[in-house]
């Protein structure tokens, strides 16, 4: 059974520790260092916020939130009008159970791109940085994995497509396809050097 403690962001399979998609990558390739602290900890906080204010407006139950957040969640609305989306998972826990990891992609959708004839599913991961974060590919390459895993008896459930959502303060959205067929190894690679790390060193 995979449990998940809040403090620390901590994921155990059957009591054991696992470690999650993020917690891989950012020891292998963040690209923060030389980032002061309190920026990346202002820029986790509104992460964290901007992500509950989306969740609650799918689930229909969003009340008052900070007037400064409302570009962010205006965006999300827009991106969901305009791709017809109809949500099917948000912010499900996953485990592999042969690699050994977690994660909570944050949703699984069905829409209606512009400009195409016929509704696909997607993986989603929603981003409110200023810019798009290449790590975002391989990140979503490892819930994929743990998504195909989690629906093995039903293929019809299948990934179409890995989208990163970025939402702007402005209230515009920013949808960019993840097609990489390396993301899932530059993923996996991570995950044998963080075994080993945490053998070894």
């Amino acid at each position: 059974m995979l449990e998940f403690e809040e403090e620390g962001h901590v994921y155990r399979w059957e009591g054991e520790i696992v470690p999650s998609v993020t917690q891989v990558l950012d020891a292998h390739l963040s690209s923060y260092e030389g980032v002061p602290r309190h920026i990346l900890e202002a820029a986790g906080e509104k992460g964290t916020i901007v992500h509950r204010m989306c969740e609650l407006h799918d689930n229909g139950n969003l009340g008052e939130y900070p007037d400064e957040y409302d570009g962010y969640l205006q965006a999300w609305i827009q991106f969901c009008e305009v791709y017809e989306v109809e949500v099917e998972i948000s912010e499900h826990r996953l485990f592999h159970r042969k690699l050994m990891y977690a994660g909570t992609p944050d949703r699984i959708l069905t829409c209606k791109p512009p400009k195409k004839r016929k509704r696909i599913r997607a993986l989603v991961d929603i981003k409110s940085w200023t810019k798009h974060i290449a790590t975002v590919g391989p990140q979503t390459g490892a819930y994929e994995k743990m998504w195909d895993q989690f629906i093995e008896s039903d293929p019809d459930m299948k990934i179409d497509e890995r989208w990163a959502v970025r939402l702007g303060v402005d209230g515009k959205f920013y949808v960019t396809p993840l097609r990489d067929r390396n993301d899932f190894a530059i993923f996996s690679n991570c995950l044998t050097l963080w075994k080993w790390s945490q053998k070894n060193l």
